[in-house]
């Protein structure tokens, strides 16, 4: 059920000088329709304007980088939402200011013993996809659910994030907020997380219904709805959005 080498969680932090839906983009929408387990993550840039090409994708996690300090606040520098096409575009949020990482030319010997401390959404990226690797290890070892997808992931993700303030969640800024894992995985005491990953609605127009009994008054619920949507087209000059 893996891909050709095995990846699951894809982290993307690279990207061209475009805010087009590329052919990039469509291949990113296509691969995870066809692969539903899997699930990748893009910088959307460092340009402090619109969001780059492939974060554009309609089933990517699109991340933007905050500090890693206890009062969080977004970086200044993050391409963020609207995409060209009126997308919120911005999936989530997670640290990335002054991250120490590997340097670039894999050498122990290079500059600073090789490694290098540098800030931006090719930095906040790889904190995500790491931590959605940690979703899925949890959904698979402890709940005790196969090949989750990568929209279940998704919906985890966003479902834990907490608001960094730069407005209501969610945001074109922040997208639904910084990734908190404990509150994703292990919410506070009275509060339970049910999924339903495995039903189909088939055909336009039909429903489902769910039915949930609040134990708690002022606990507040949250529900999220995530999919993985057709690809577009990088020929039309308006994309389809759901």
């Amino acid at each position: 059920e893996s891909s050709r080498y095995g990846a699951v969680i894809n982290s993307w932090s690279w990207g061209d000088n475009s805010v087009n839906y590329t052919n990039r983009s469509e291949m990113i929408d296509a691969w995870t329709v066809e692969n539903p387990w899997s699930l990748v993550f893009v910088a959307p840039g460092n340009t402090g304007n619109m969001m780059l090409e492939p974060s554009n994708a309609y089933n990517v996690v699109s991340v933007v980088a905050t500090d890693s300090q206890e009062n969080v606040s977004l970086w200044q520098g993050n391409s963020q939402g609207p995409d060209i096409n009126g997308r919120r575009g911005t999936m989530i949020a997670a640290p990335g200011v002054d991250i120490l990482s590997a340097d670039a030319d894999g050498s122990k010997f290079g500059l600073n013993n090789g490694s290098r401390m540098m800030t931006g959404t090719s930095m906040a990226t790889p904190n995500a996809a790491g931590a959605a690797l940690m979703v899925r290890e949890y959904l698979e070892e402890i709940a005790q659910r196969p090949s989750p997808q990568g929209a279940l992931v998704k919906a985890l993700l966003i479902l834990g994030a907490q608001d960094v303030g730069a407005r209501d969640i969610p945001n074109n800024d922040e997208g639904w907020g910084r990734i908190d894992l404990r509150n994703t995985l292990a919410p506070t005491s009275g509060q339970g997380i049910w999924v339903d990953d495995r039903s189909v609605v088939s055909g336009t127009g039909n429903t489902k219904t769910y039915t949930f009994n609040i134990s708690q008054g002022n606990s507040g619920f949250k529900a999220v709805l995530a999919w993985s949507d057709e690809r577009g087209s990088p020929f039309s000059s308006t994309q389809l959005v759901n």
